[in-house]
């Protein structure tokens, strides 16, 4: 009890915990702390070869990985979106005890659907959220209730259990409702995120850890003690999804988890980390906008794979899927030498793994096994006889080897050398080793942590030498011009981002659902030092390029802070900002008030907002860039932190005395 009440003792103060219990809703925070001049543009071979990568296009570098240090969740954006596991007598429950949970995280009010497991009908059986709280329905039987208002943009613990003929229903710990019920379960199919009786009702907002379990009872009483960690596959678990970097059950059945409308994997879950983001054990990626963007590495005999053992293996979260290269090192003239790895485009989210050996023919997957938004382990081995295709530790293709001459020319990722068919998503983890078949057998343990360089490694990307990272792994920040870490100034940590007014800025390459405050609280917050007083800078702002509406812009109007939602001003500060000195800006909402702090002290009258404000892709820009590349920043930030669904500061407090927690 001790240590919760310093930490709320902190956050009222200002006086930075060791620990930041709000730190699973903060979706960026960058320290500023790193080696000065470095920005995110240089990439690392970690193998023994140290490969030098040429950049090519502004393909960029972060923490955002498959091995989150924050848990995970699936965001459903409302339109068409759920996961399907099939149809099991798992999944039925008859008139037996079971136990349906889950963390929900809703970003508009109205029907959410949890878990169903129709189709409609007499004994189907559903879990949702209606008129704001949270409900169980036997259709054509017992029908329950909850008493208890969720509140929207927070994450709550819900469960429906039934223990002989008691139904109850639990929310963040708490019995909520109570019936008795003789009503028979006769369906048997598994449902995430849609209701089976209304073909319109989906899901808007996150869903993580979804437990199915049959024949038990996991709750009684009135209260229990809300899970603080994922959960795990307990005795009689028929289901557990919603938790992991791909669309998976972690149950005993492994059920195929079928991905409908465009659900995506998040790094935004209900759990606080264990510890601080570390390279060696989270990993980084590398972020390949589609347009222009790929590494190259020269020519090396340490590449010549052809005509013996190898395996090439990575991890790709792609954006969008369509035909384009992975790996390449052909002869772009015809007929073709050397080798090619790429996405063969099936459907507008799933696509096929393609061997392209040069003119001997090719070897392509043919039951799509790469999704789109979640993050896919994929490798291509050869023992010098027989070439596998995997795809998330399952073979999808096999042949006897395809033969082809070594092409004396560069090697490639995310596109050709020319510069055509070009990948729009992450890598991380890539790996070439020369010699050596790692994977033979018909599936493998996917990997869980970032790869090391083991024997006959030729080549080792995890992209973690970015200098400007995201402590919370959701971001890849792109350094336009010459953004970068600086040791000029910095409130803490000896260092900061440094803008140059010159066409300096970052990109937070996230996704739109991130993005989003919704009509939820939130606080954005960071230490400004400007190198001239009374001018205009853009400091934040999620607007899509010449685009205003329902976003948020904070910045200096000849010195003054303000903030502007849809292109119009909203707060102007009372005073303007000194120069060459650091000032701590907050913005938070509370309910319907929008307040800005500087120093502490609300400057500028309450905005009365109920604004919804949406995202989008590459979101925020920081110091310009965002509406346009006008006014940028000339001067340092520090220790910026944005926090979604939780406002930190609602009255004048002591600004902070020390950076802001890692965990």
């Amino acid at each position: 009890m001790t240590g919760i009440l310093n930490i709320l003792s902190a956050v009222k103060t200002g006086i930075a915990a060791a620990v930041d219990e709000f730190f699973n809703r903060t979706t960026l925070l960058l320290t500023g702390n790193g080696t000065n001049g470095a920005q995110n543009n240089t990439f690392l071979d970690s193998s023994t070869n140290n490969f030098t990568i040429t950049r090519n296009g502004n393909t960029t570098q972060g923490t955002f990985s498959p091995f989150s240090q924050t848990g995970w969740s699936n965001y459903f954006d409302g339109t068409g979106d759920y996961l399907d596991a099939g149809t099991n007598a798992a999944l039925g429950f008859g008139t037996g005890d079971f136990t349906i949970e889950a963390w929900i995280y809703r970003s508009a009010s109205g029907a959410f659907p949890i878990y169903t497991n129709g189709p409609v009908g007499t004994g189907s059986l559903a879990f949702y959220v209606q008129s704001d709280k949270i409900s169980t329905d036997y259709y054509g039987g017992t029908s329950l209730a909850g008493a208890t208002t969720l509140a929207l943009n927070t994450w709550h613990h819900v469960a429906v259990v039934r223990s002989g003929s008691t139904l109850s229903l639990y929310l963040n710990g708490s019995r909520d409702a109570t019936t008795t019920t003789s009503s028979n379960n006769t369906t048997s199919n598994g449902m995430v995120g849609r209701d089976w009786t209304n073909g319109s009702s989906y899901s808007n907002g996150y869903i993580s850890n979804v437990r199915v379990v049959k024949g038990s009872a996991v709750y009684s009483g009135t209260t229990y003690t809300v899970p603080t960690s994922p959960l795990t596959a307990i005795t009689n678990t028929s289901l557990l999804t919603c938790q992991s970097n791909r669309f998976l059950d972690n149950s005993s059945n492994a059920f195929t988890i079928t991905r409908n409308g465009d659900v995506s994997v998040q790094a935004f879950s209900p759990f606080a980390p264990t510890a601080a983001y570390s390279a060696a054990t989270n990993g980084g990626s590398g972020y390949f906008d589609g347009t222009g963007d790929y590494l190259s590495v020269a020519s090396n005999a340490a590449l010549d794979i052809m005509g013996g053992s190898y395996t090439i293996e990575f991890w790709f979260y792609p954006v969008s899927v369509s035909t384009g290269i992975m790996i390449d090192r052909q002869d772009p003239s015809s007929p073709y030498t050397g080798y090619s790895c790429r996405l063969i485009n099936s459907t507008t989210s799933t696509a096929n793994l393609n061997w392209d050996p040069g003119a001997t023919g090719s070897l392509t997957t043919t039951s799509a096994p790469i999704k789109i938004n979640q993050w896919n382990h994929i490798a291509y081995t050869c023992d010098g006889t027989t070439l596998r295709i995997y795809a998330n530790g399952n073979r999808e293709a096999t042949t006897t080897t395809l033969s082809s001459s070594n092409y004396a020319g560069a090697l490639t990722i995310g596109a050709r050398a020319t510069n055509t068919q070009p990948m729009n998503g992450y890598f991380s983890g890539f790996i070439l080793r020369k010699g050596t078949a790692t994977y033979t057998g018909a599936t493998y343990t996917v990997p869980t942590a970032p790869p090391t360089a083991i024997t006959n490694t030729s080549l080792l990307l995890n992209f973690t030498n970015a200098g400007i990272t995201d402590a919370t792994a959701k971001n890849d920040l792109e350094t336009v011009g010459n953004a970068q870490i600086s040791t000029t100034q910095s409130k803490f940590g000896g260092s900061s981002m440094y803008f140059d007014g010159t066409g300096d800025y970052l990109y937070a390459n996230s996704s739109a659902s991130n993005a989003a405050f919704g009509t939820g609280d939130f606080t954005v917050e960071f230490w400004l030092y400007t190198a001239a007083g009374s001018t205009t800078y853009n400091l934040l702002d999620w607007r899509p390029t010449s685009t205003n509406g329902s976003y948020l812009t904070v910045y200096l109007d000849a010195g003054v802070p303000k903030v502007a939602v849809n292109g119009s001003n909203v707060i102007t500060g009372g005073a303007g900002i000194s120069a060459t000195t650091w000032t701590h800006v907050a913005v938070c909402r509370s309910g319907t008030s929008t307040k800005m702090f500087i120093n502490g002290t609300q400057s500028g009258s309450t905005y009365t907002d109920s604004t919804n404000y949406i995202g989008v892709a590459n979101r925020p820009a920081i110091g310009g860039g965002g509406y346009d590349t006008a006014s940028t920043l000339n001067g340092y930030i520090d220790d910026l932190r944005v926090t979604k669904g939780y406002a930190r500061y609602t009255s004048n407090f002591t600004a902070p005395t020390a950076a802001f927690p890692l965990q």
